[in-house]
């Protein structure tokens, strides 16, 4: 009887030290690949000249939009400027329970400006994939980079991001009007002198 219950204590004693501790907490930010999303252009597809991890959600009232650019001239040393808005969101795309495939914003092909960024939103953490050239709006992408876990999570939203486009006044018309409304206080000026 001593000896089973020596037995048994050396046993438990045994399998506590090779107990590991189980982690089921939540998953951070991973390491994305630039390859992890592609977008068609002219030369055939193409993958991301950057990519970023973030934690969080790109939207849902975070300015994801107001940082893009400090987020990749940090990371990257790019010089991006300007001002960002979010053109399309495919929530959609969160009910099918994929973690890769196929986007598509190809309506909005002609409103995708160069530079443009597409965003992968799966768990509590997102991806940040920065192009260079015009797409027709169309591409691949894949969820193992968003992640720490290395796992391939169900993506929850797929966003594209383009830099506003600010109509420029153009200069002689607004010279114009300036040099006549200055020829007309000059007139004005000589009129009460003389």
């Amino acid at each position: 009887m001593k000896t089973k219950i020596t037995t048994s204590l050396l046993f438990a004693v045994m399998t506590l030290f090779n107990v590991s501790a189980a982690t089921a907490g939540p998953v951070g930010p991973g390491t994305c690949s630039n390859s992890d999303v592609t977008a068609n252009g002219t030369g055939g597809p193409a993958s991301a000249i950057y990519c970023t991890n973030q934690a969080g959600n790109d939207g849902n009232g975070v300015n994801f939009s107001a940082n893009i650019n400090s987020l990749f001239n940090t990371e990257f040393g790019t010089s991006l400027s300007g001002n960002w808005s979010q053109l399309a969101k495919n929530d959609a795309i969160g009910n099918q329970n994929i973690s890769s495939g196929p986007w598509d914003f190809s309506a909005l092909a002609a409103s995708i400006t160069n530079p443009f960024v597409i965003v992968l939103k799966a768990t509590n953490n997102f991806a940040a994939y920065l192009f260079d050239f015009t797409t027709d709006g169309t591409g691949t992408f894949n969820t193992v980079g968003i992640t720490d876990d290395s796992k391939q999570h169900d993506i929850s939203h797929i966003s594209i991001y383009t830099l506003d486009t600010i109509s420029q006044v153009p200069v002689p018309a607004a010279l114009w009007l300036f040099g006549s409304a200055l020829m007309g206080l000059v007139g004005i000026r000589k009129r009460y002198t003389a």
